[in-house]
Parts: C-alpha cells; structure tokens; sequence
C-alpha cells in the first residue's frame, strides 16, 4: 500500500508505504532491511494476513488510513495517489481477493495494480483437473483462478468502475522464460550432483503454462474515478 505525489520533481516517488505479510520472518528481514537502507522514512512492515482486513490490528488499519490521505502541508495543485499494490500474490488470498479489493476501494479510495494469475477462456477437462492437482499441493484455493472476465467482474464488485479496468497478458514474457531458465540451472546443478528441489517442480509447472496456455499471467490495473491515465 502506497501514498504518493504528482507533479513535483523534487519529492519522493513514495511518500508514505505500508507492506504487509503474512510470514513473520519475512515481514521481520524486511525490517531489518529498513533499518539499515532507509531508516526514518515512511515506511511500515507489517505481519499480518492482507486477504482479511477484518483481522488487522488497530496499528495497521491506522497505518494504511494514514497513507491514503493527503500530507499536511501539500501543496493543492499536487494531486496524492494511493495504491493497493501486489505483485504475485493474490492468488495465495483465502479465500478470496475480495475482502482487501473491496476495503482499499471502497475505505481507503485506493487504485489498484498486480500482476496476477488468471484463467485461460477455454481449458480441457484433463487440464483443469491437473491444476486443481497443482492448486491442492500448493494450498492455493482454485476458485481464485477466475478467466479475464471474471476478475474484470470481481473488481467492479469491489468498487472500480469498469472503463477504469486495464488488463494486459504478459504471459510470453513470464512463464516460457521462468520455466526455460529453471530447467538450465537444473541441468547445471546435477553436474555437482545437486538439485533445485521443490523448485524443479515449480519450474515444470511454469513451462506446461507457457506450452498449454491454461494460465496467463497478467498485469491488471484499476483506477478509481478520480484518477487518470495509462500505463
């Protein structure tokens, strides 16, 4: 989650910053990392579950209200932007992406960006029954895979309107590539008698996607009214 300001060369690309995890340790590394590289700026780690606003603490939710209203002393012709960002994790959300879409809209008057996974419009039975297989091992509910379509209409849901909504595939540019690289460093490794473990599953998983088409990975963003522009 992100506050910042346009129209003001001589500012911060990011005013204020509130990241939330659900791991611990790695909200915790996070920390340590601001320490040591920008330690009294605006920027506030949380371990907290991001798919349930319902759960956070008084501390967060004050956190991410703080960063979606303007700084005192702003100038009026700068105007402040608020975005909900996630990058390659919303389809992890139990049991939906709704709960956190619906609050940084409608509560926190939050644009919008993630890259994402979605639902190729037309998949074979023998494929759809796979991904649930890949869905079940890596604890990810299936019902987030929604088609292009489908998320367009869960975002509305939420609060954007839908000539706000940009959705773009990258998928030629992600998972051919990720799953091409993974299998070289496999190869690589078994010449000293090592291996990328769990990993090389991941990266069977990323080339059957960029073979078959049943996943695409997307950059989605929606703006709320007041904002304007592309990307």
């Amino acid at each position: 989650m992100d506050s910042h300001s346009l129209g003001s060369e001589s500012r911060p690309p990011c005013d204020y910053y509130v990241g939330i995890n659900v791991n611990q340790n790695q909200a915790d590394f996070a920390r340590q990392r601001i320490e040591s590289t920008a330690k009294g700026k605006n920027i506030h780690i949380f371990s907290a579950d991001a798919a349930d606003p319902r759960s956070w603490s008084h501390e967060l939710k004050n956190a991410v209200t703080a960063a979606s209203q303007q700084e005192p002393g702003a100038k009026q012709s700068e105007t402040i932007q608020t975005w909900l960002l996630a990058l390659d994790t919303l389809y992890h959300f139990k049991p939906s992406r709704e709960p956190l879409l619906s609050y940084a809209a409608r509560k926190l008057g939050a644009s919008f960006m993630a890259f994402d996974l979605v639902l190729a419009d037309s998949i074979t039975p023998i494929n759809s029954f796979l991904l649930r297989i890949v869905c079940f091992m890596s604890s990810i509910p299936f019902s987030n895979f929604k088609t292009l379509s489908e998320y367009s209409d869960m975002l509305v849901r939420a609060g954007y309107a839908a000539d706000k909504i940009e959705m773009h595939d990258i998928s030629e540019s992600v998972f051919s590539g990720i799953g091409a690289y993974m299998e070289q460093r496999e190869v690589e490794l078994k010449k000293f008698k090592m291996s990328l473990g769990k990993l090389r599953v991941a990266g069977k998983i990323f080339s059957w996607w960029g073979r078959n088409n049943v996943v695409r990975g997307v950059i989605v963003v929606a703006r709320k009214d007041n904002k304007s522009g592309h990307f």
